[in-house]
């Protein structure tokens, strides 16, 4: 089975914020997931899918399909390609953007970005509190709820 090569241009991101957040914005059609876990890097896939895939498709309570969630809500991506591989095998499939799955998460995720990411990053604190109340209200202003 030859592999068909196709013409397209393929992004480097090393950073994303979400575009209403202090108005960085990336435009992407779609997003590329590759997971090649040690763990079961030997393995073959007859043994593998049934933790990671149900059915053909990446299981909705896995935890690569939130952070595959969230890449696209970040990058504003309608799809994304995830692929596993073993050196016996790999699954592919075409995860697309689940909004209602993301409405759910994003309050927690904004929660502990405000709470413990921000701090870290923009006021060089481990955690928000009173000590850092004022760089906590520039990050309030910055990130719409």
């Amino acid at each position: 089975m030859g592999i068909a090569m196709l013409s397209r241009e393929i992004l480097t991101c090393y950073f994303m914020l979400m575009s209403h957040f202090c108005a960085i914005y990336v435009v992407v059609f779609g997003a590329l997931e590759v997971k090649c876990p040690r763990s079961i890097r030997f393995s073959d896939q007859k043994v593998v899918r049934p933790c990671y895939v149900d059915d053909g498709v990446l299981k909705r309570n896995h935890t690569y399909y939130m952070q595959i969630q969230g890449v696209m809500a970040i990058s504003g991506s309608k799809w994304c390609d995830f692929y596993l591989y073993t050196t016996k095998g790999h699954n592919q499939e075409r995860v697309p953007f689940d909004p209602e799955f993301w409405e759910g998460v994003k309050p927690k995720l904004v929660h502990f970005f405000t709470k413990y990411v921000a701090p870290r990053l923009l006021c060089n604190a481990a955690i928000c509190n009173e000590k850092t109340l004022p760089c906590l209200q520039k990050i309030q202003r910055c990130i719409r709820f």
